[in-house]
């Protein structure tokens, strides 16, 4: 360290530090690593500056500059690039991780009695500090997900956090998540504009907690905004609306077809369907909405080459149960003529309802071919009647 000019100016470099953090707000096992870097201290401005930081936390490994102030408002100006970012090993509300390893420690969820009801945000230092963040992670972890260039760019005065550009890879698609962050009343509010393209559904609902029973990839576009950061918050309290396109979708342990073909034939013989299945539901686009923990589906269509479908029904996330109804129209009946003409252009409700874990089901074939075959046996009663001689007058 160079004090010539202290207290006006100091210089200095450090070549390694060890440092371990624990506490609040940090994960069970804390935060360990090493600090390097250059530093200059100017003490008549209050203003610092680290320069070539090389920094490890747990196994994240970060390089960058850094500036800022210390007189109010505080500033803090951050340029970093990241090789490997695991924030699910940074962050005290982080997933528990399916296994660990010596170089990733594994994060235990605290009892929910120890957990606090709320967090003050007046105890927030962004509430005094004026921010600026760049950030460019090669690989990163959230909640399990693997995403690589992730992007930040964001800012915070004082308190109203400005995301400019906060967006990523997953796998083949690509996310983007621009908005804002207000901490400046007790309960922090978001709203977010979020556009993902072309993103793996499975992984994405297991880090949002909800059922994996959905394969297939999506897209959507859409607004949203509420009170609280965590995953419980935002299913409670989010509301927004989205524009939505998924494709190869795949209900776990379902094939859609071969249940109404199965189900047409236990109650009639008089027609069969022996075209190939399709790998689930190709395509399924409309508007979706979500309020007061509940994702509501008021008209999703699509279908695939020989299945059409329309959807509609609501999730509830806070309760876990959910009631959703996909009519079912599957094309290519042969048999008796009007009978595989009802079938090919009727639509067939498949409903499910009930708790996540002990899902009910609905397929009413038989309604629909019993309605069926009392048409018929109704138009030629009317035809029998028809060709009787009318009754002599006495």
């Amino acid at each position: 360290m160079n004090v010539a000019q202290y207290p006006h100016r100091l210089v200095g470099q450090l070549d390694e530090m060890d440092y371990t953090l624990d506490g609040a707000n940090l994960p069970p096992q804390g935060i360990k690593g090493t600090l390097s870097g250059q530093g200059e201290w100017n003490g008549d401005k209050q203003q610092f500056s680290l320069q070539k930081v090389q920094l490890t936390a747990n196994d994240s490994t970060l390089d960058g500059s850094a500036e800022g102030r210390l007189t109010l408002p505080q500033q803090l100006n951050l340029s970093l690039h990241a090789t490997t970012l695991n924030l699910d090993n940074l962050m005290a509300s982080a997933p528990a991780s399916d296994s660990s390893t010596a170089q990733h420690a594994s994060v235990t969820r605290t009892p929910v009695i120890a957990e606090p009801r709320s967090r003050e945000n007046a105890d927030s230092p962004l509430n005094l500090m004026d921010l600026t963040l760049n950030l460019n992670a090669d690989n990163s972890v959230w909640r399990g997900l693997t995403l690589s260039n992730l992007q930040i760019d964001a800012s915070n005065q004082e308190g109203l956090m400005t995301l400019n550009k906060l967006q990523g890879k997953m796998g083949d698609g690509h996310f983007s998540l621009p908005g804002s962050v207000d901490i400046r009343q007790p309960v922090t509010q978001v709203a977010l504009q979020p556009e993902i393209e072309n993103i793996a559904l499975a992984p994405l609902m297991k880090a949002l907690e909800l059922p994996e029973s959905l394969q297939g990839t999506v897209s959507l576009k859409g607004n949203l905004s509420g009170a609280g950061l965590s995953i419980e918050e935002a299913k409670r309290n989010w509301q927004g609306d989205a524009e939505l396109e998924a494709t190869n979708l795949q209900l776990a342990q379902l094939n859609l077809q071969q249940m109404v073909r199965r189900a047409v034939a236990r109650v009639s013989n008089r027609v069969s369907n022996d075209e190939t299945d399709d790998q689930g539901i190709q395509q399924l686009s409309g508007r979706v909405s979500l309020k007061q923990g509940k994702i509501v589906m008021p008209d999703l269509q699509g279908g695939s080459s020989r299945l059409a479908v329309q959807t509609k029904g609501s999730i509830d996330m806070v309760n876990q149960q959910l009631d959703v109804t996909i009519n079912m129209m599957l094309r290519g009946w042969k048999g008796d003529d009007k009978l595989a003409g009802l079938l090919n252009d009727q639509a067939i409700p498949l409903r499910m309802y009930g708790g996540w874990n002990n899902l009910q089901y609905s397929l009413p074939v038989d309604d629909v071919v019993r309605q069926q075959m009392q048409s018929e046996a109704k138009s030629r009663l009317n035809e029998w009647l028809d060709r009787q001689p009318p009754a002599k007058q006495p």
